[in-house]
């Protein structure tokens, strides 16, 4: 009897700190970036190398093609980098993809490394404005979670906000015409 409840006991704690696989959220990815120059034109989004719900492991963290999509027109509209997003007929496309999500597997102070593809392109001429890899990373303390599965999110989600920030801010650099 000890020995089952033992392993119940074992089983249990195990479950409580690993938890389940759980997506980054936009509302935690969405930057506040520093913008240097704002630019008065449209601007569509779109995200590659995103993952799906299915795709992402038993104990782990990701992020969707969407959910990225979605930070990444806040964040532009609450810093005012561009006047207006759109779907079609943008005067630029901001084209992102993720291509590089490092996550630890266990720990308690854990590191995610994001590495993403930046490009912004003039729609009227078809010219490559902007071409940027951009890495980010963050750490999570031991503390700011206690199931690994939710320090892991935290840790992905700020990756990724850090991602966006880094990409707005050197997009808000140019001088577009």
């Amino acid at each position: 009897m000890k020995k089952i409840i033992t392993a119940i006991f074992i089983l249990s704690l195990v479950g409580l700190l690993s938890g389940c696989s759980t997506l980054a959220t936009k509302k935690a990815m969405v930057s506040k970036a520093s913008i240097i120059n704002k630019h008065n034109f449209s601007v569509s989004v779109n995200t590659h190398g995103g993952e799906s719900k299915d795709q992402i492991k038993f104990g782990s963290a990701g992020v969707t093609n969407e959910d990225f999509k979605k930070a990444i027109e806040e964040s532009i509209m609450n810093s005012g980098l561009f006047t207006l997003i759109v779907s079609k007929n943008s005067d630029y496309d901001i084209n992102v993809t993720i291509f590089d999500l490092t996550r630890p597997n266990a720990g308690f102070g854990l590191t995610v490394a994001m590495e993403a593809a930046w490009s912004l392109t003039n729609k009227s001429n078809n010219k490559v404005e902007f071409k940027k890899s951009i890495e980010s990373i963050y750490t999570t303390g031991s503390f700011d979670a206690f199931a690994f599965t939710e320090r892991l999110a935290l840790a992905v989600e700020n990756a990724a906000k850090k991602n966006i920030e880094q990409g707005l801010k050197e997009i808000s650099k140019l001088d577009l015409k």
